[in-house]
């Protein structure tokens, strides 16, 4: 299988579209080192988990926007964006299950000190 399998290559990106990304990807790098240094810490962890849940509740929202809600989106775009909403959903759903865990522990504790 080689590149032209898979048709012609696509258009160039505009360079607003380029920069956005970009700054996009830094977003992401600088959130990854908040989640790294929330997660481990247990005084912190509540924190850290809800801001995940926040964030990967937000591109969700975007990508079921897109696969659902805009129009004129082409195939490729939609099965791209479904294939987000899948992975966010997912991180969502994990988040809130840390989160009814975490919760579960803290009450746990509070009844074996009173």
């Amino acid at each position: 299988m080689t590149l032209a399998d898979f048709g012609p290559p696509p258009p160039p990106l505009p360079p607003l579209t380029l920069t956005l990304c970009r700054y996009l990807g830094v977003t992401l790098l600088t959130f990854t080192f908040l989640f790294l240094h929330y997660i481990p810490s247990p005084e912190k962890r509540g924190p850290g988990i809800r801001f995940i849940l926040i964030l990967s509740f937000g591109f969700a929202a975007v990508a079921g926007y897109r696969v659902y809600g805009e129009e004129g989106v082409g195939e490729v775009e939609k099965e791209g964006a479904f294939k987000t909403l899948i992975v966010q959903g997912a991180t969502c759903a994990l988040a809130v299950a840390a989160i009814a865990a975490s919760t579960r522990k803290e009450k746990k504790k509070k009844k074996k000190k009173n």
